[in-house]
């Protein structure tokens, strides 16, 4: 539940791509050095950004692959329905803001680019930001690197705990039942509330956003806890909340 795959199933991904397409690509090329490449894939991702900003899609073909996978929140996209899907805004304004610490490595003929992305859609005075952290991979093609992986994954936004009475916490001691063999032990230390899941080393401390629902700082589903009592005021288990989703956790002990 702890852990995010995203980035991991696109480089798998790409590891599968890549061998095709360097086998695609014209003869090697003479090696460049990391400034030599790394200011040509920059420059790549500004004016492919700039394609997709205007909805030009003949100007974004240029800059990706034909096989060109884009992974995402949303699930994964080939490059017909990323180009399918392009067109210029209506009744609202696009900007894209890239971090100024783009990583680039290169391997031969290949090269991973990986930075932070701000799409912004701005209706009149008001502004949805969206954050997002991107791995880009590219082969090197008839002298210029074109993308064949794009994936990017939601940054989330910190949270903050609240302060409440520690004494409530009490109630909440217990274990957890999730499923048959997985259960989550929650107790306290001191004035703090903690959980340790099954299989798992360490327990991790929730922190209160109310006096009845909680979130854990190392939750990488960024899920938050809420303990449901019963018409006398017992404790009968939590929903964990997730991605829109409800896991209920009985309380077993």
């Amino acid at each position: 539940m702890r852990r995010q795959w995203l980035l991991v199933i696109a480089f798998l991904v790409a590891m599968g791509l890549l061998s095709t397409l360097s086998a695609q690509s014209s003869a090697p090329e003479a090696p460049q050095d990391y400034a030599t490449i790394a200011g040509e894939i920059k420059e790549s991702i500004r004016q492919r950004h700039a394609a997709f900003l205007r909805g030009d899609r003949e100007a974004y073909r240029q800059f990706i692959t034909e096989k060109c996978y884009f992974v995402g929140a949303g699930g994964v996209d080939m490059a017909a329905e990323q180009l399918a899907g392009m067109k210029p805004a209506v009744g609202e304004k696009r900007e894209i803001e890239i971090g100024s610490d783009i990583s680039v490595q290169a391997y031969g003929p290949t090269a991973i680019a990986t930075y932070l992305q701000n799409k912004k859609h701005i209706y009149g005075n008001q502004t949805l930001s969206v954050p997002v952290g991107v791995a880009d991979t590219y082969i090197r093609k008839d002298g210029r690197w074109l993308l064949v992986l794009h994936a990017e994954m939601n940054i989330l936004a910190k949270r903050v705990p609240v302060k409440v009475d520690p004494a409530i916490y009490k109630a909440y001691v217990g274990q957890y039942e999730w499923g048959p063999g997985f259960v989550d032990t929650v107790q306290l230390s001191g004035n703090k509330l903690m959980a340790l899941l099954t299989g798992e080393e360490k327990a991790d401390e929730f922190f209160p956003v109310s006096e009845t629902t909680f979130f854990a700082a190392d939750d990488e589903d960024d899920g938050l806890i809420t303990f449901v009592k019963d018409a006398s005021g017992k404790v009968t288990h939590y929903v964990y909340r997730a991605h829109g989703q409800d896991i209920i956790a009985k309380k077993i002990k």
